[in-house]
């Protein structure tokens, strides 16, 4: 009965898909476009939640959805194995309906701030890549990232900048 409360409260916000068991969850979450994300239930039939979960997160397609765990099972172990498997998050019922949409609209926020920093990544990179001059990028004068003209500079490939002091060039 909570289940089908909290889906009516998340359907007024965000488009929901539902699957009847673990095996048609993890199908629906490697179908094209991937799910946002995942809330999961720990006691599934066929395959149970932690199962699915640790599926999810060995897949490539698929590892980087946040999951979280909707459960009844409130003991310390069950939380600590959903996070130890991957999940995001771990909501116990009887579950508040305010909670469970501030929770998601987070992780959904989290997810999209990802992203675009993952975006902003890459775009960062092409420009550096495409600088004539060497660029490093340095955590209190440690290399943590440099373009391939730096590498070219110093004769070496990239990786055997990383880490190295900046100070010593």
């Amino acid at each position: 009965i909570y289940i089908h409360a909290i889906v009516g409260l998340l359907a007024e916000k965000y488009k929901i898909i539902i699957a009847a068991d673990g095996q048609e969850g993890l199908k629906i979450a490697r179908a094209e476009p991937p799910p946002d994300l995942i809330l999961l239930d720990v006691m599934m039939p066929k395959m149970g939640g932690f199962e699915v979960c640790q599926q999810l997160k060995s897949d490539p397609r698929t590892r980087d959805i946040p999951v979280v765990f909707l459960s009844a099972l409130e003991e310390v172990e069950n939380k600590t194995r959903g996070f130890e498997v991957g999940g995001v998050d771990y909501i116990t019922k009887p579950f508040q309906g305010k909670e469970v949409l501030a929770r998601v609209k987070t992780h959904i926020e989290n997810l999209e701030l990802h992203r675009s920093l993952a975006k902003e990544n890459a775009r960062f990179k092409t420009l550096a890549e495409a600088a004539f001059e060497g660029i490093f990028i340095h955590d209190r004068g440690r290399i943590i990232d440099s373009n391939s003209e730096a590498s070219r500079l110093f004769d070496c490939k990239p990786n055997e900048l990383l880490g190295q002091n900046l100070m010593g060039f």
